[in-house]
């Protein structure tokens, strides 16, 4: 049977695209995975990378100072993931790698055999460019990384055109567009009361993201709207202020997360699920997220603002409004005028939609990259 190893710096259990990949590969492979966390799943082994040691404030900083210099090999080489990397260097005939900074390290462990395929899941040359800290420190490391190992891996894949054109302009790397479709379920569209209309909202309560334009949309929406977020804790200062904007606001709540396998299922019975996130970064502004093909496969209307590659399949499976600009009063204009047919309607297309954007799709992409992969190596 043929090997394939996975590397990601997350929790494959808890990380919905390299979880994916895992799960597709273990068909056709011995599947083993570099990760910071485990997956249970039958013919997957799985090894931890080493956690990094505590280190004292000074030392930080002075980290900071070598990074921003442009020294990061300490970065890329943690303790005791040189050691993991040679004993599986030549091991393995296909290597799936989901984070940038671990690039190298699959290039590494690839040796005269197999072939390397790089999810790119964002634009990391611009990843948190919004943040004055993030510019100053690892931006250059990963622009660095970029230049260095783009081109040497057999294979790229982003999650949407906007991104890829992107690493094509700047790096010369030709990416294929993969995005994040999750598993098909036997799901029906929910039937649109009269009187109510449920919107919802899942993912990671970052800054960045600017998730009180949602909740500031309901005031300028009719009695009938209400809003449920169901958020990932990042920042506690800012999830603290999400809650106290809701708090005052009857029609929206702040829930608990809910383990990404059972997202889908739960949020099949609202009616539309709403992203309103300014493009405050490049990543923000050609976002294709989870959570948006996420919503298609509960079955949900879509409302969103005009996010450059998410509006292209709204509008391409009628699938929901498109606000004007990202104002929320925008986004409760699209909204307001709605009829319960209406909603209706937006569903039943996300319910045929759903049939086509689940990850039969992507799967059919990696299984035909992975089962090639007795193929010479590009590099």
């Amino acid at each position: 049977m043929p090997s394939a190893l996975v590397l990601c710096a997350a929790d494959p259990a808890s990380d919905p695209r390299p979880n994916r990949m895992i799960r597709c590969l273990a068909r056709d492979f011995a599947v083993n995975v570099i990760s910071r966390g485990a997956l249970d799943l039958s013919g997957v082994t799985c090894e931890r990378i080493p956690a990094a040691p505590r280190r004292p404030p000074l030392a930080r900083v002075a980290n900071l100072l070598r990074l921003s210099a442009g020294h990061y090999r300490h970065l890329v080489w943690v303790p005791g993931l040189r050691e993991l990397a040679a004993r599986h260097r030549s091991r393995h005939d296909f290597i799936a790698v989901h984070d940038l900074r671990l690039l190298p390290v699959a290039l590494a462990i690839r040796g005269r055999r197999g072939r390397v395929f790089f999810d790119a899941r964002e634009y990391y040359a611009r990843h948190y460019e919004d943040l004055l800290w993030w510019r100053l420190t690892y931006q250059r490391f990963n622009r660095d990384l970029c230049r260095r190992y783009l081109r040497r891996a057999d294979l790229v894949a982003t999650v949407s055109p906007g991104l890829a054109a992107e690493y094509k302009r700047e790096f010369g790397t030709e990416c294929e567009v993969m995005p994040s479709l999750p598993a098909p379920l036997d799901l029906v569209p929910q039937p649109v009361a009269p009187d109510r209309v449920r919107l919802v909202h899942h993912g990671l309560a970052s800054p960045s993201r600017r998730l009180e334009g949602m909740i500031l949309t309901m005031d300028h929406l009719p009695e009938r709207f209400t809003l449920d977020l169901i958020l990932v804790p990042a920042d506690p200062g800012y999830l603290e202020k999400l809650r106290r904007l809701c708090a005052t606001r009857p029609r929206v709540r702040l829930l608990p997360p809910l383990p990404f396998a059972q997202l889908v299922a739960a949020t099949n019975a609202y009616d539309v699920g709403v992203f309103l996130v300014p493009p405050v970064s490049f990543n923000l502004r050609f976002a294709l997220p989870n959570k948006f093909f996420e919503f298609v496969q509960a079955r949900l209307m879509i409302a969103i603002g005009p996010s450059v590659d998410m509006a292209r399949y709204v509008r391409e499976h009628d699938l929901g409004v498109v606000a004007a600009d990202f104002q929320p009063a925008s986004l409760a204009a699209a909204l307001a005028p709605l009829t319960a047919a209406d909603v209706a309607r937006f569903k039943a297309n996300a319910h045929r939609a759903a049939a086509v954007l689940n990850s039969r799709q992507t799967d059919a992409q990696i299984r035909a990259h992975a089962l090639g992969a007795g193929r010479p190596s590009a590099a």
